[in-house]
């Protein structure tokens, strides 16, 4: 049986996904609770190895579990966010599920995880110092 496993239950025709078919893959394996588990957890950890961290996080069982939005303090939500800009992780996330999106693989999870571990983005770019007033 193919990794898809759409309405009719064929892959679509010439191997392309259209939108809704990528729509479907991802609502049918729950890929955004699998990602928001993932990022709340490395949020949280803050791992000095980004995307192994991440890739670890995407292997953990209880990952869907760990999707549920925790209490935190601004103080933690802000070093999380720092932590994340950091590291680029929306450029990370962002090749992983667009990977994910055109192999669809049978285990979203599994593959997000080896993704995430190949993915090389650019540094995010350092903010520009105020220009000096005149």
């Amino acid at each position: 049986m193919s990794a898809w496993s759409g309405t009719n239950g064929a892959a679509p025709k010439g191997g392309k996904q259209t939108t809704k078919d990528v729509e479907a893959y991802f609502k049918i394996n729950d890929v955004k609770k699998l990602v928001t588990g993932a990022v709340n957890i490395i949020a949280v950890e803050k791992p000095s190895d980004f995307k192994a961290g991440l890739s670890a996080a995407f292997q953990r069982q209880d990952l869907l579990a760990a999707s549920s939005k925790k209490a935190t303090t601004k103080e933690d939500a802000v070093a999380a966010s720092a932590y994340l800009t950091s590291n680029s992780a929306e450029a990370v996330l962002s090749a992983a599920l667009s990977k994910l999106a055109v192999a669809m693989p049978p285990n979203p999870q599994a593959a997000l995880a080896e993704y995430v571990k190949d993915i090389t983005v650019p540094p995010p770019a350092a903010a520009k110092p105020a220009a000096a007033g005149g």
